[in-house]
């Protein structure tokens, strides 16, 4: 009765493993990609405000944080492009 119940056993884990989905073949693909110097540097933060502080120096200052920030965001966002992170 052992070697039945082994035979048994055997049977059933072949019959198993064949049914089992296959594993997806994953491959690592190094790819260098050259990056235009021009997307490697943002534009500076603008200078704060000096006294008297104003509104027309507190929005011309917010004016240009706000366009410092959009071309560092288009930049990263041109190199996510290269490199097929998006």
């Amino acid at each position: 009765m052992s070697l039945k119940v082994a035979v048994s056993a055997l049977l059933c884990g072949l019959s198993l493993t064949s049914c089992a989905p296959s594993k997806p073949i994953e491959q690592t693909r190094i790819v260098k990609t050259t990056i235009p110097a021009s997307l490697l540097e943002c534009a500076d933060d603008p200078i704060v405000p000096s006294d008297p502080v104003t509104d027309r120096k507190v929005g011309r200052w917010i004016v240009n944080l706000i366009g410092a920030h959009d071309d560092c965001a288009g930049k990263v966002k041109a190199i996510k492009e290269l490199v097929g992170n998006e």
